[in-house]
């Protein structure tokens, strides 16, 4: 199995740290003592949503939202949009992701492929630790990559995608899963494979 830039966590938790890492990005000055408390906020209403809480408790919940958001530094309209983007099926279905709860339930061989400037997903440590006892995965960290996989960025940042080569350009990361996969599909002993790294 390989995946590249893969996410790794379970539950409403894991939801709440991309929530918070997106928020922390988005305000200027963004405090932890603002932020999260916004960010607690939203799960707390996701996991009424879950709960199927009756409509006065989801009204109430979302007001705190709101007013938690505008604490953090959100224009109220912006917080009222931003909440309308997260109060949403998918978002409530979070309580049931266990990625990082299937990773650690492999023992096939798995390539978990990371970019150092990547500024969307930084679960390479949250890989390795899931991986850490399958003794056939391997976590690579290519330097100078963002979430694209593409050469040449600078900021890692998504904006920067649409100037630089192909989606998953980089000859690194093809280079890194060609081989890995030869070698996982190979007869012989797993050259690319080892303890997670």
């Amino acid at each position: 199995m390989v995946t590249l830039a893969g996410n790794v966590g379970d539950g409403l938790p894991y939801v709440r740290k991309g929530l918070y890492r997106q928020m922390m990005k988005m305000v200027v000055g963004g405090r932890d003592t603002l932020v999260g408390p916004a960010a607690d906020a939203a799960m707390t209403l996701l996991q009424a949503r879950v709960d199927s809480r009756d409509a006065t408790t989801i009204s109430r919940l979302r007001a705190n939202a709101i007013d938690r958001f505008e604490a953090a530094g959100f224009p109220r309209a912006q917080a009222e949009q931003a909440l309308t983007m997260i109060d949403v099926p998918d978002a409530w279905k979070g309580s049931k992701l266990r990625s990082a709860s299937d990773l650690k339930a492999l023992h096939i061989p798995v390539l978990a492929v990371y970019g150092t400037k990547d500024t969307v997903v930084d679960d390479a440590p949250a890989a390795r630790a899931a991986l850490a006892s399958n003794h056939l995965a391997r976590v690579v960290m290519l330097d100078g990559l963002g979430h694209s996989f593409q050469e040449g960025a600078v900021t890692g940042a998504p904006d920067e995608a649409s100037k630089l080569g192909p989606y998953l350009g980089s000859p690194r990361v093809v280079a890194v899963v060609g081989d890995w996969l030869r070698d996982a599909l190979s007869s012989k002993s797993p050259r690319g494979m080892g303890k997670a790294r």
